[in-house]
């Protein structure tokens, strides 16, 4: 029974520790990976905002029968650019994530990418998993820079 309680007693003295580690991992995914990661994914979207440009001016003058040709010709490479690039982002903020860890159990960790009015942009998302509108928190991350149109999520 003593050992019982040195057992517990050794438990829970560990307990604040892991809070501290978890708190801790949370600030180093928001200096070391969230700047790093939004400036990726912004950089990524002025780049394919210029491509869709560029590809939708060229295709203006097209004849109408050859417009919809045209425009898949020139926006598709836009598209498959922004995916790509998209998802090197994302992996680059999954192991700075991982590097931050480790994080305490039970927890709702996503890297988020918004559409606002004015650019698109993303953010380190902490939600909690038995939240029924788990997203709400996610896109208060992006409500002091905007309204947000639409939003992707993807968990750490």
């Amino acid at each position: 029974m003593r050992l019982f309680g040195v057992v517990i007693l050794v438990v829970v003295s560990f307990l604040p520790g892991a809070q501290a580690q978890a708190e801790s991992g949370v600030d180093c995914v928001r200096t070391q990976c969230e700047i790093k990661g939004r400036s990726c994914v912004e950089t990524l979207y002025v780049a394919y905002e210029a491509c869709m440009k560029a590809g939708n001016k060229k295709c203006m003058s097209a004849l109408p029968a050859d417009k919809f040709k045209c425009l898949k010709t020139e926006l598709t490479p836009c598209a498959s650019m922004r995916n790509e690039k998209q998802n090197a982002c994302l992996e680059d903020v999954r192991g700075c994530y991982a590097s931050c860890g480790p994080f305490e159990a039970g927890r709702a960790d996503f890297w988020c990418v918004g559409e606002l009015e004015t650019k698109t942009t993303a953010a380190f998302c902490v939600a909690d998993p038995a939240d029924a509108r788990l997203m709400d928190k996610c896109e208060k991350a992006f409500s002091s820079e905007g309204q947000v149109g639409g939003m992707t999520c993807d968990s750490l």
